[in-house]
């Protein structure tokens, strides 16, 4: 089901996994789940916190992205984990269904 909250482009439930690294090849890797998605961007749960405004790396065959995306919010949900808000810096990919 699409999702409206003020938002320039409409957000899609999604579910996926995803990888999350620094784009300077460290050895920051992170496996996490995608939970929506929008043509600009996505929502992921992770159990580290990613820094608002750094860039990342963002990885899903199951997707088929392969991107460079900015942190746009880290929000803690629960103990250890967080939801990350990724805004793609290239923006190519439009969800057409959920899953």
């Amino acid at each position: 089901m699409a999702e409206r909250s003020g938002r320039s482009r409409s957000r899609i439930a999604k579910r996926a996994i995803v990888e999350l690294g620094c784009p300077d090849a460290s050895q920051l890797r992170e496996e996490a789940v995608a939970e929506n998605v929008s043509a600009g961007g996505i929502r992921v749960a992770t159990e580290h916190v990613w820094s608002v405004g750094s860039v990342v790396l963002l990885t899903s065959p199951e997707l088929g992205i392969h991107t460079e995306a900015r942190v746009v919010y880290c929000e803690r949900v629960e103990k250890e984990k967080y939801a990350v808000g990724l805004e793609l810096l290239s923006p190519e990919k439009e969800w057409t269904k959920p899953n």
